[in-house]
């Protein structure tokens, strides 16, 4: 099964690369698939084999695409070869070590205003004057801005995704025991065809999703407090950490807690909220009105309506007379969604197992995002990814 999972999903990328490199690719499935048949099913060498042929796919699809696209924004323009959201947060790491609130900037005049916007009739990009993403996206990467100032000269938002990656590539085999399974995991999360453009081009759900897995990895091992640190960090990246919380917690309080506040109830919940303390509340206290604007309701109430869910279908109909047009979206999310959490959290509460609760958060993280002003493509890519960890990942014995 697993060669023909690195088959299918590596085959549907070969067209993107001339036809030296594509056979690249096409060894390296080939080798899988003869490793798979040769070595048997089990087996150290098997194993090895197995995870290198894997891991040289899908680095050539995902790893390479991305380095090149570094070096030739590099060597064209700031605003070129690169997520204009990537663009923001880079600025808002030096509005940030400049002593600039990056939540009260305007960013019209960084390199982000000159990087291509079209939504239809929209065609001047609303987060000029917006920064929609929580703190730690733009604070995770400055040490590695520092570090790359200091020897290279410059800076891509993409050496911080790239680490991360790599992190992950090693951590996801841990999350399943059986060896089948961990190939698996790694095939269908790092050819995900809704992750890998977007992480090639520098958006951010990778931050999320590494902190999601260390998370699980953790709670794995009956680690709760380094369980709650990792999703708290989540937490402090992106809205989408948020619609996880209900489920985590759930799983938390009837798995390893055991539903009883002990000692160690108490350091997992602060372990939880110290993240939101440190990084978040500043923001929020050093300017209320701006943090608010952009991270909260900037993207539910005054970005372009746009993407795969119910406002696009709206547009289609005629219900809404522009993408600009104002609709409370939330009054949807919470006729349909709270009804939904409701029955979710109860089927979790059965059975409060790590891939119930993966699997009831890919749901719910659905049917909110399908309800939202804008449900974008990276946005279903998010939560393919949750739903591949819900596929392979292994309870605790």
């Amino acid at each position: 099964m697993n060669t023909l999972l690195l088959a299918l999903l590596a085959g549907s990328y070969v067209r993107q690369f001339n036809w030296l490199y594509a056979g690249l690719i096409v060894v390296g499935v080939a080798g899988y698939a003869i490793t798979d048949a040769a070595l048997g099913r089990t087996g150290r060498m098997r194993r090895a084999f197995g995870f290198a042929f894997v891991t040289l796919v899908v680095f050539l699809i995902v790893l390479a695409p991305t380095l090149l696209d570094i070096a030739r924004r590099h060597q064209t323009a700031p605003y070129r070869f690169i997520h204009d959201g990537a663009i923001q947060t880079e600025e808002a790491s030096t509005f940030f070590l400049a002593g600039k609130d990056p939540y009260a900037e305007s960013y019209a005049a960084t390199p982000m205003a000159q990087s291509d916007f079209a939504i239809f009739e929209v065609t001047v990009n609303p987060a000029l004057e917006h920064n929609p993403y929580l703190p730690l996206t733009f604070i995770l990467p400055i040490p590695f801005y520092v570090f790359a100032q200091y020897t290279l000269g410059w800076f891509d938002l993409r050496f911080v995704h790239l680490a991360l990656f790599l992190a992950l590539w090693l951590l996801l085999p841990r999350l399943t025991r059986d060896d089948d399974r961990k190939l698996g995991l790694l095939i269908a999360f790092g050819l995900n065809p809704l992750f890998v453009w977007f992480f090639v081009e520098g958006r951010n759900d990778i931050v999320v999703l590494f902190w999601f897995v260390l998370a699980v990895w953790a709670l794995q091992r009956n680690r709760v407090s380094l369980s709650a640190l990792a999703f708290g960090l989540a937490l402090t990246v992106k809205q989408t950490a948020w619609l996880v919380l209900p489920f985590y917690l759930l799983c938390l309080w009837f798995g390893p807690l055991e539903g009883k506040w002990t000692r160690q109830t108490w350091r997992a919940l602060v372990a939880l909220c110290l993240p939101i303390g440190l990084l978040i509340l500043p923001f929020a206290i050093w300017d209320w009105r701006a943090f608010v604007d952009d991270a909260v309701l900037f993207q539910s109430t005054q970005y372009p309506i746009w993407g795969y869910g119910i406002s696009e279908w709206l547009i289609a109909l005629g219900a809404l007379a522009s993408r600009t047009a104002e609709l409370p979206f939330w009054i949807l999310q919470l006729a349909i969604g709270l009804p939904l959490l409701v029955v979710l959290a109860r089927a979790q509460m059965r059975n409060h197992s790590i891939k119930v609760m993966l699997w009831a958060a890919s749901g719910w993280s659905f049917a909110i995002a399908f309800l939202s002003r804008a449900f974008l493509d990276n946005h279903i890519g998010f939560i393919v990814s949750l739903a591949v960890l819900a596929y392979f990942v292994s309870d605790p014995p």
